[in-house]
């Protein structure tokens, strides 16, 4: 079930490709875009399903449900949109080019670490409400704060470190990705057939 859900998507993915990527829409270009798509998605989902989503079997599929089929669908579109966007850039179809500088320099900057600051916020309230429900349970925003900063002693120090090592380290890493994307400066451009470059 799983190759057949991650060959579904590489055919999606190749259709996509065929009508949007390639310039010579020839007979065997398409059957080499097909294939090439089903090795390469079906290979990079499985590897992702055994290494990353810990799947014991993929040829084996008893033991999954609806639920293990529907997340595996969703990293297999992932999986193919990289994909798509590895071959259009190597293919010459998506390029960056650096933008001319700001007028406003300072105010640009400013106006990106307001936004820096205001994804941080959201991730602290996502990531710290999630961790927080499952740390101390269904309390109120009171007894919450009361548990946080009351004296540690008596508390098991594999609460911080799960807390560290969980909802920090995601709201650091996603504000921190977030921050270089904000703060790189390109233009992405886009090139189907013999038209002009599309820049977004």
């Amino acid at each position: 079930m799983f190759l057949i859900i991650a060959t579904a998507v590489a055919a999606l993915m190749a259709v996509l490709e065929i009508i949007f990527i390639v310039d010579e829409k020839k007979v065997l270009t398409c059957i080499g875009v097909v294939l090439k798509n089903v090795l390469v998605i079906d290979v990079a989902s499985i590897a992702v399903q055994k290494y990353i989503m810990k799947y014991e079997h993929f040829l084996d599929t008893t033991l999954y449900t609806r639920t293990h089929y529907l997340k595996f669908l969703v990293v297999s579109l992932a999986v193919g949109i990289i994909v798509q966007a590895m071959f259009a850039i190597l293919s010459g179809k998506v390029f960056f080019e650096k933008p001319e500088p700001p007028k406003h320099k300072h105010l640009m900057r400013i106006i990106k670490i307001i936004a820096i600051i205001l994804f941080a916020v959201g991730a602290i309230a996502n990531f710290g409400s999630l961790w927080a429900r499952e740390a101390f349970g269904a309390v109120t925003a009171d007894q919450m704060l009361i548990n946080l900063i009351s004296p540690t002693e008596g508390t098991e120090a594999s609460v911080y470190i799960e807390g560290f090592e969980g909802p920090f380290f995601q709201i650091l890493a996603l504000t921190v990705a977030f921050g270089v994307i904000v703060f790189t400066r390109f233009d992405i451009l886009f090139k189907w057939g013999k038209r002009k470059p599309v820049k977004t």
